[in-house]
């Protein structure tokens, strides 16, 4: 990613301690947008915009040679998911089929608390990156804003706090993200369902996983 030119911390080297392995990066300065949102809500707009902001220029750059594509991730991660019956997966990979393809530089789980702002913006936590159709990332992002967990980490207070938060940043990274990017706020829509089921085999809390099936089979109806 940091070859591409995505604003990604530099790798330095990798590193061995034991039988653990790790990654040596450049430092930032900063804190994550998710922090300074609890920590000033007032300004949520100007976090929402920058959210956005730095989602358009991840997409404006091409990912052609990447070996991870989108569609291929999210259709097996769907065929592996328990929450789905067999019929209900052949839909929701029939309507994945009939999206368009893309093969922009994708996040593949692009949220708050992945986007550390200082003097300039940095994207972190790049296990999930990808070649695909940036509509798809923003209807992940739209998902994980709306239904994602507030991180264990977080004070009850905050976390409160930010459940209160989360339709106006949701609405407002949205609209500026279709300002910005020229995207449909309907060709967003159109990946909701395959991106929903997808994160039915991702090791998330019981509530958010029915939650997210109940929101499948509804769209599925």
């Amino acid at each position: 990613m940091y070859a591409l030119g995505a604003a990604a911390p530099e790798p330095y080297e990798r590193v061995e301690n034991g039988e653990r392995y790790g990654i040596v990066f450049q430092k930032v300065d900063g804190t994550t947008v998710l922090q300074q949102i609890v920590n000033d809500p007032p300004n949520i707009e100007q976090y929402a915009y920058m959210l956005a902001e730095t989602h358009v220029q991840l997409h404006q750059m091409s990912a052609d040679r990447m070996e991870r594509k989108q569609k291929a991730a999210l259709a097996q991660q769907i065929a592996k998911t328990n929450r789905l019956t067999r019929a209900e997966k052949d839909a929701v990979r029939g309507h994945l089929e009939r999206l368009p393809d893309g093969m922009q530089l994708c996040h593949g789980d692009y949220h708050p608390g992945n986007v550390i702002a200082g003097r300039k913006s940095w994207v972190i936590d790049w296990m999930s990156g990808m070649s695909g159709h940036p509509c798809g990332d923003v209807a992940r992002t739209w998902l994980l804003l709306t239904f994602g967990t507030v991180p264990d980490e977080m004070p009850e207070k905050e976390g409160k706090q930010l459940n209160l938060m989360r339709r106006r940043l949701t609405e407002i990274y949205l609209n500026n993200y279709v300002k910005l990017s020229g995207a449909t706020q309907s060709g967003i829509e159109e990946w909701l369902l395959p991106m929903a089921a997808a994160r039915l085999d991702e090791w998330i809390p019981e509530a958010e996983l029915n939650t997210l099936t109940a929101f499948v089979q509804g769209r599925l109806r």
